[in-house]
């Protein structure tokens, strides 16, 4: 599910040992996965507020700023999930799963802090 990670491609270190971790925790970590429990109500009310929970017009589009359930922003993150993950700006914003991962790639980066997101 982490391709990038899983080939040595390790430029977030200390991140990418955490995906890795968390990954393997899906069936635990369900609802909110990969953030753990202590995470979820935080992650949902976030989730609501970005993107009303992926049913705002707006969520899926590609040519925004921002896209995706946890509306990632294009210009600061586009090419650093493309060159150390792979995933393309239409993975991040249409595929819920990519989004989730960009989201807590961005959330580790950021100290395990929401402080990206202006709902936070």
């Amino acid at each position: 599910m982490w391709p990038a990670l899983r080939d040595g491609n390790r430029a977030a270190g200390d991140v990418a040992e955490a995906v890795e971790v968390l990954s393997g925790r899906v069936a635990e970590y369900d609802g909110c996965w990969p953030w753990e429990l202590a995470e979820c109500e935080t992650w949902w009310r976030i989730d609501g507020c970005e993107s009303g929970h992926g049913t705002h017009p707006d969520t899926y589009r590609l040519d925004r700023a921002t896209g995706g359930r946890l509306q990632i922003h294009r210009a600061t993150w586009e090419r650093y999930m493309r060159e150390r993950y792979g995933w393309s700006w239409g993975d991040i914003v249409q595929d819920d799963v990519v989004n989730r991962q960009a989201a807590y790639v961005i959330w580790l980066l950021a100290g395990r802090s929401w402080s990206p997101w202006s709902c936070s």
